[in-house]
């Protein structure tokens, strides 16, 4: 595709844990930083703070990707367009925030109370929705080639995202609508796994690696949203024996370069 961005990119895990509250991860968030721009996947915690925190400018922010509305998936979003607001950033050029019609909503309706839209030099915000049942291609930044695409997830409408050659799948779990999108040409895989089985609304292990075994061109498998405890890890990552991909626990803070 012209004009698509094959540099190196960096992807930096804000946070690698599940709903579960944990001494020792944060809820899911990510970080793709490519090009002098930044994207964000999710928006947990203190956004803002974890930009500054790693040397990054969050006015190089350009476009917030959520996967759906559960509220350790956008709970940081009064944070993010606050911290904004005190920085006097994004008063010209809008911040784009895509989801679904659902989500957007309700990210709408966690800043309305605090009138974060409304308010004297608000950060203008260019809210984008995405097709909820099927692939869309989605603006990205510096010529970054970004695919949101519908999965299965506990009732509501989630998305994950494909950026580059990377897929993020949210909360999901293992079946067509993300087999599909996980096709030959993706190299990288940050995947939902909630522990050595799956259950009603997250995949396990077992099913991912099912699913890497079919991808033989994948070259990483990032395991995240991790709700399991330390005393499993070594059997969620004995699922994939034989897998050809390089297979990984996500911790927060950790640092890939992806291309």
């Amino acid at each position: 595709m012209a004009g698509v961005n094959n540099e190196l990119r960096t992807l930096h895990v804000l946070g690698s844990g599940s709903a579960k509250p944990s001494a020792l991860r944060a809820n899911s968030s990510y970080l793709v930083e490519t090009g002098g721009s930044l994207l964000a996947i999710d928006c947990s915690g203190s956004p803002v703070h974890e930009i500054m925190s790693r040397g990054l400018d969050p006015g190089a922010l350009r476009h917030l990707y959520l996967t759906h509305g559960h509220a350790d998936h956008v709970y940081g979003l009064p944070s993010l367009i606050h911290s904004l607001w005190m920085l006097g950033l994004f008063r010209q050029e809008p911040l784009a925030v895509h989801g679904t019609r659902e989500t957007i909503g309700i990210a709408k309706a966690l800043l309305a109370p605090f009138g974060l839209e409304e308010r004297r030099n608000a950060p203008r915000i260019d809210w984008r929705q995405a097709d909820a049942d099927r692939p869309g291609e989605l603006e990205g930044a510096a010529g970054l080639r970004v695919t949101a695409f519908p999965v299965t997830h506990a009732g509501t409408e989630a998305l994950g995202y494909r950026v580059g050659d990377t897929v993020f799948s949210g909360d999901a779990i293992c079946d067509d609508r993300l087999m599909s999108a996980v096709d030959d040409s993706v190299r990288a895989f940050v995947v939902d796994c909630t522990g050595p089985a799956g259950n009603a609304g997250h995949a396990g292990a077992a099913d991912i690696a099912e699913l890497v075994r079919k991808r033989p061109a994948l070259e990483s498998v990032l395991l995240t949203h991790i709700g399991f405890p330390a005393s499993e890890e070594s059997a969620v990552l004995d699922a994939f024996q034989g897998c050809g991909a390089e297979v990984r626990v996500l911790v927060d803070g950790d640092r890939l370069e992806l291309r």
